[in-house]
């Protein structure tokens, strides 16, 4: 059976809306005041244009700082969309590496390159597709338990899209933050909420 392109990129939108880097401040980095070693565990939630009901999905994706300014990056997202009375699960796969360089004490400047296989499966058919994620955004620590941040991403998966993503993070601790994200592209927006791990 044919799956339509838009279901094959609900899963990188969300991906995409998860990995936005809010992250606490952390000391111990002399080159960035921002922390790059991390675990998401992330709900998302996407509405998608010609679809009447939303896509929704569990993300697990993270971060590893490799030296002061590179950090590599990838995740799995496990998601599933109404299509046209079918339940169609998306499995999505990603890894990539990431520069970072602070603005300021108190700000980061980001961009991030990433590897992306959609894996899309119904009533016993299935498809794939693979691509590529390009984002680059800032970070801004304003507060001593609050971050915000913004990104400009682009999905070049069958069809390029372009979109833009806002986020917030809250720390209670210094280990765990409590955090949300808007993401909107062409056709579809997700919102997702989760739980970050520093590690």
């Amino acid at each position: 059976m044919l799956i339509p392109l838009r279901g094959l990129l609900c899963p990188c939108a969300l991906l995409l809306a998860s990995s936005l880097p809010l992250s606490r401040a952390a000391a111990q980095d002399s080159a960035s005041t921002f922390s790059y070693t991390y675990l998401n565990i992330t709900y998302s939630m996407e509405d998608v244009d010609g679809f009447d009901d939303d896509a929704v999905g569990i993300t697990l994706d993270g971060a590893i700082r490799i030296s002061d300014s590179l950090h590599l990056v990838g995740g799995y997202g496990d998601g599933e969309i109404e299509a046209f009375g079918t339940a169609l699960s998306l499995d999505t796969y990603s890894i990539g590496v990431g520069y970072n360089s602070p603005l300021s004490d108190r700000a980061d400047l980001y961009v991030r390159a990433r590897y992306i296989d959609v894996e899309a499966e119904a009533l016993g058919a299935s498809a794939s597709e693979d691509g590529f994620g390009f984002s680059a955004g800032v970070r801004f620590m304003v507060a001593e338990r609050v971050e915000l941040g913004a990104a400009l991403q682009h999905l070049d998966l069958g069809d390029g899209d372009t979109g833009f993503g806002v986020g917030a993070l809250f720390y209670p601790s210094e280990r765990i933050g409590l955090g949300a994200s808007l993401t909107a592209f062409d056709e579809s927006t997700a919102v997702a909420v989760g739980l970050r791990f520093q590690l």
